[in-house]
C-alpha cells in the first residue's frame, strides 16, 4: 500500500510538471525577439508591377561619421499596391539605450528606386516606440527636382560640404576650440551627414525644386567647452528651412517667412 502511494504521488507530480515541460519545450526559438511593425504609403496613384519589392530596414545611425548598422530587415516581393504593412523583427541585445534608431523604406522595380522614404522614422530608444507610419516619395520626382535646383548654382547642392558661416544673426568663427558647423547631403541614400559644431549630426532630407525640408535630425552627446549655443540655433535652423538658393559657392536656407537662417560656404568634401 505504501508503495502504490509513492507512485501514486509521482505518476500524479509527472502529471502536472509535464505540460509545463513540453510548453517550454515547443516554446518559439524567437519569443524574445524584438519586432518594430509599420505601414508605408505613397500617393501617386501607381500600380506596381510584378518585379517591385518592397523594403523596410531597421538600422542604428547613431554614427555619423559612419555607415548606418542594419539591424533586420522585412522584404516583400511583387507587394501590390500599398498600403505595405510590415514587421521588423530585431535582437533586443543589440539595442544600446543611449543610441538612435530608425527604420527607412524603398520600393525597386527591377534595379530601379522607385521609392524611398525621405525622412528619418526613429523608433525604440529616445522615447519614440515601435509603430512608424512611412510616406513613400517618388525617387524620379527628387532626382529631377534636385537637377533642376542645381541648375540655379555653380556649385551642385548635394554630394557638397556645406560649412556654415551665418546663424540667425550671428557670424560663425572657427577656431583651435570651435568647429564651424557643416552639412553634407548625400544623394546615394538622402541622408545628411554633418556636425553641430560639437557633435555630429545625422538626418534624412527631400528637395522638390527650390522647397528643402530636413528630417528629425540625430546627434552625439557631446559637451563641449563653447559654441554649444550656436550648434543648438544650428539645429533649429535646419528644422525651420523651408527654400534654399546657391550663389557662386554660397549655400542660404531660408524659413518660411523669408527669413535667412543659415548661410553656408563651400567647402573640400569631407
Amino acid at each position: 500500500m505504501k508503495t502504490w502511494v509513492k507512485t501514486g504521488m509521482l505518476f500524479g507530480a509527472m502529471l502536472l510538471v509535464s505540460p509545463q515541460v513540453a510548453l517550454a519545450q515547443n516554446a518559439p526559438a524567437d519569443e524574445a525577439a524584438g519586432v518594430v511593425t509599420g505601414v508605408a504609403t505613397y500617393r501617386e496613384r501607381i500600380a506596381m508591377p510584378k518585379d517591385a519589392v518592397f523594403e523596410a530596414t531597421l538600422a542604428d545611425v547613431s554614427k555619423t561619421d559612419a555607415p548606418a548598422e542594419t539591424l533586420g530587415t522585412a522584404v516583400m516581393e511583387n507587394p501590390g499596391n500599398p498600403p505595405y504593412h510590415f514587421s521588423i523583427t530585431y535582437d533586443p541585445r543589440r539595442i544600446v539605450e543611449n543610441h538612435a534608431y530608425a527604420v527607412r523604406a524603398t520600393i525597386k522595380i527591377g534595379d530601379q528606386l522607385a521609392f524611398t522614404s525621405d525622412t528619418t522614422h526613429p523608433a525604440i530608444t529616445r522615447g519614440n516606440g515601435k509603430e512608424v507610419n512611412i510616406l513613400l516619395k517618388s525617387a524620379a520626382r527628387q532626382k529631377t527636382a534636385t537637377e533642376t535646383g542645381n541648375a540655379h548654382g555653380k556649385v551642385p547642392l548635394e554630394n557638397t560640404t556645406w560649412k556654415a558661416t551665418r546663424v540667425n544673426d550671428k557670424d560663425v568663427v572657427a577656431n583651435e576650440n570651435r568647429r564651424a558647423p557643416y552639412i553634407l547631403l548625400q544623394t546615394a541614400d538622402h541622408r545628411v551627414a554633418g556636425s553641430g559644431g560639437c557633435n555630429r549630426i545625422t538626418g534624412t532630407y527631400s528637395v522638390e525644386k527650390q522647397t528643402i525640408h530636413f528630417g528629425p535630425m540625430a546627434s552625439t552627446m557631446m559637451a563641449c567647452p563653447s559654441g554649444m549655443d550656436i550648434e543648438k540655433d544650428f539645429l533649429q535652423a535646419l528644422d525651420q528651412a523651408h527654400t534654399w538658393k546657391i550663389q557662386g559657392n554660397e549655400l542660404e536656407l531660408y524659413g518660411e517667412d523669408g527669413g535667412l537662417l543659415v548661410r553656408f560656404e563651400a567647402s573640400e568634401t569631407k
